[in-house]
């Protein structure tokens, strides 16, 4: 749930989760949620257009890395000027998907976001910006 401000801004460590059927299609959800908050956020036009731009990528290679998944949930952390989302799909098989991760988060190391990493710990992708003001 998000919370706001008095200013109408979000607040430090306010989370928003979205769950979704694991289908491309779907994924334009993600995109937009991300470009929306981060544009509330502060973010500039770029910065959003970045984090847009790399949730989209994992979750579409994650669709293809685990085809037989049903759910794909995204989470959205709101902290002190950075935004991170965590990615996450369920592949109930069985399978250790550590190697596909890692490789996901190394095919998309050069985008333009803080990091992009996996977090073993919680099965997820996470993708973090940090908001940078301008003078």
């Amino acid at each position: 749930m998000l919370r706001l401000d008095d200013e109408g801004m979000c607040v430090d460590g306010d989370e928003l989760r979205l769950t979704m059927p694991a289908a491309g299609p779907y994924t334009r959800l993600a995109r937009v949620a991300v470009t929306g908050l981060a544009t509330r956020l502060g973010f500039s036009f770029d910065e959003a257009e970045d984090l847009r731009i790399a949730v989209a990528d994992v979750c579409t290679k994650l669709l293809v890395v685990v085809p037989e998944a049903e759910q794909l949930d995204v989470t959205f952390v709101v902290g002190d000027g950075h935004l991170a989302i965590d990615i996450a799909i369920d592949g109930s098989d069985g399978t250790d998907r550590q190697a596909d991760f890692d490789e996901i988060a190394t095919q998309l190391g050069d985008a333009s976001v803080d990091t992009i990493e996996y977090l073993e710990d919680h099965g997820v992708i996470r993708v973090t910006k940090t908001h940078v003001e301008e003078d």
